[in-house]
């Protein structure tokens, strides 16, 4: 569908559009879970609510038609809902477009620059939220098979103040090497002192997704972090050695023993010493060993890719975020890297929505689409890093004072580039970075 065709739409011709997407449920369709007790809901008119008297709260949803999209804030206003404003606006954030581009595009005549750029702000923050939690999601089901799998992480921003240097939206790619597959999955933001990098990832961050995403006949190749090759030994994985990015070393040849590796990695490495037509074998071998590239940057040339794309919509640079906003933006440019276009956005739309409905995200229809209330982009960590809290959404366990003194420096106990307990940072005062805490963080660089 060209953007004619969509900006040509009337606010009837966009709501039957945006049904038949999914993105609005139909009369027939429309059911919802308590995001309290997890009961149905039932319907009385209009109306839903929850009938179980145990219940909490047992609320009610007075606008189902709205209910987990981006238009349910017009509908809880009082206001005329705009149903053609959202198709637009889904169609220039398929397109990548920064938010400044965008009001230009969607301003229609008689409509003041303000309330487009009020708008095409609003819904850019609730569609990139879907858009994360689909990526999130596909990651979550995928695990590598037969490959060598490379891990990688990044960071999308910094935030500084005078005594602190915070870490945004970092996220951790996993690339297989011969198939391109790759997931992504945002980590929590850390924290160093001033002048000092992101540091290495922590076994609490990537023991987790590690093992869920390493399959049968998998062998990783890891850029010589060491969190990285104990998670994969912990997981019952061989790794490659001989990657150092410190010393400049990215791709050199490695050689691992035939006796370390299972029965169904190494067929897997056997079939790669083959040749296939004009291409050379991936893998040598010898009577003992396999010879292989330990590294190949692939991981790594995503991790850009997703930045390429976070730079084109406007979101890296001198920007103001709290908390999960930049994991949130990070997450929404990979999956707009993974596929782009219109149907991408809708049907991660309809996908949030159908989660909400039925209690698998819990949370109301007015905090589905806040940044800092969802929880599920953080992983679970098995060391208690950051202690992910149930249905309200809110984690802790890395908080930092913003505002301190110069003089205040982080304690020889907390070593930078790690995430901290609470209780170790708080007397240096609290700012919850998961959360959002009280205000922005300051500008990034």
């Amino acid at each position: 569908m060209t953007y004619q065709e969509v900006h040509s739409m009337s606010q009837k011709k966009a709501l039957a559009f945006l049904t038949k997407a999914g993105v609005c449920p139909t009369s027939k369709s429309m059911s919802f879970v308590c995001w309290k007790c997890k009961k149905d809901m039932q319907k009385n008119g209009s109306v839903f609510r929850c009938q179980n008297r145990s219940c909490s709260q047992r609320p009610r949803l007075t606008a189902p038609r709205v209910a987990f999209t981006p238009l349910f804030g017009f509908a809880s206003n009082g206001t005329d809902i705009d149903y053609a404003m959202l198709l637009r606006t889904c169609f220039t954030v398929g397109a990548k477009l920064s938010n400044d581009s965008a009001i230009q595009m969607l301003r229609m005549p008689g409509q003041s620059l303000s309330s487009v750029e009020h708008k095409v702000d609003d819904f850019y923050t609730k569609i990139k939220v879907a858009l994360a939690y689909a990526e999130t999601k596909y990651s979550r089901s995928v695990q590598f098979k037969d490959e060598i799998v490379e891990p990688d992480s990044g960071r999308m921003g910094v935030a500084k103040t005078p005594s602190q240097k915070i870490h945004l939206g970092r996220t951790l790619v996993l690339k297989g090497r011969f198939t391109k597959q790759w997931i992504a999955k945002a980590l929590p933001n850390t924290v160093s002192k001033p002048g000092r990098g992101m540091g290495a990832e922590s076994r609490a961050e990537v023991d987790q997704p590690i093992k869920d995403a390493m399959g049968a006949g998998t062998l990783g190749a890891p850029d010589g972090g060491r969190a990285f090759h104990g998670a994969l030994r912990d997981a019952g994985k061989s790794s490659l050695h001989g990657v150092n990015h410190m010393k400049k070393v990215f791709t050199p040849v490695t050689r691992v023993l035939k006796s370390s590796l299972d029965a169904r990695t190494r067929q897997m490495m056997e079939k790669k010493c083959k040749s296939r037509g004009s291409k050379e074998p991936a893998v040598a071998q010898t009577k003992l060993y396999f010879k292989v590239a330990a590294g190949d940057n692939s991981a790594e040339n995503t991790v850009g890719c997703i930045k390429k794309v976070m730079r084109r919509m406007g979101n890296l640079g001198r920007t103001r975020s709290k908390g999960l906003q930049k994991n949130v933006q990070a997450m929404a440019a990979a999956a707009l890297h993974r596929q782009c276009g219109l149907d991408r956005v809708l049907a991660a739309l309809k996908e949030y929505r159908l989660d909400c409905s039925k209690g698998i995200v819990q949370m109301s229809p007015k905090d589905a689409f806040l940044h800092e209330k969802c929880e599920w982009y953080l992983i679970k960590f098995l060391e208690g890093a950051v202690d992910v809290i149930g249905a309200a959404g809110s984690a802790t366990g890395m908080s930092v004072d913003l505002e301190a003194e110069p003089q205040q420096q982080v304690g020889a106990d907390l070593a930078p580039g790690r995430v901290h307990d609470e209780a170790k940072l708080a007397p240096l005062g609290r700012l919850d970075l998961c959360t959002g805490g009280v205000g922005a963080l300051p500008p990034e660089e």
